[in-house]
C-alpha cells in the first residue's frame, strides 16, 4: 500500500476526485483546510501516474496535482510543484 496526500483547492474538486476515484483506496481522510480547501491523505495499490490521470479529469484540478505527494499528510508541505499539469 502507498500513501499520498495532496489539497484540492475547492470542496467541489474533491469531490468530483473522490466520485472519479473512490474505488481505487483503501482507506481515505479528508480534512476542511481554510475554507473552501480541503486536504487528503489515503492508502492505494494505485500509482501516483493513475491517481494524476484521475486528477487532470477534474475540471479544477490543478491543486490537486500539484500537490500530490506519496507521503503522509503530515510529511506534505502541500506547496504546489509546477510541470506536473
Amino acid at each position: 500500500m502507498n500513501t499520498f496526500s495532496f489539497c484540492a483547492a475547492r470542496r467541489a474538486d474533491m469531490e468530483h476526485f473522490l466520485t472519479a476515484s473512490v474505488a481505487i483506496w483503501h482507506w481515505y481522510s479528508r480534512e476542511q483546510l481554510n475554507p473552501p480547501a480541503e486536504t487528503f491523505e489515503g492508502e492505494t495499490t494505485a500509482t501516483i501516474e493513475t491517481i494524476r490521470d484521475i486528477m487532470r479529469e477534474v475540471p479544477g484540478g490543478r491543486a490537486m496535482i500539484q500537490t500530490l505527494r506519496e507521503c503522509p499528510l503530515s510529511d506534505n508541505s502541500l506547496e504546489r510543484g509546477d510541470g506536473l499539469i
